[in-house]
């Protein structure tokens, strides 16, 4: 057997996470945190249901997730990094 003599390209093994652990990711994610903590902040301080308060909280880390999965998705890794 031959040893391989090429180096192994990690740009697209690597890419995301090294993007993700970038300042400019930590930017992004902590904007979107903060403007969607703005939205759900006020529907939470005019529940009086305990249960209805969960309810948005739980909808808010499921929409936090989503949004910091599409600025870190791969498809979409060029365009951030452009602008």
């Amino acid at each position: 057997m031959r040893p391989k003599t090429e180096k192994q390209n990690n740009l697209f093994d690597r890419g995301q996470e090294a993007w993700e652990r970038t300042d400019e990711f930590k930017k992004r994610v902590n904007k979107v945190r903060e403007e969607l903590h703005d939205k759900y902040q006020a529907l939470i301080d005019n529940e009086r249901n305990w249960f209805k308060r969960q309810v948005i909280k739980i909808k808010f880390l499921i929409e936090l997730k989503k949004r910091t999965n599409e600025i870190s998705s791969m498809k979409n890794l060029h365009l951030m990094t452009s602008s």
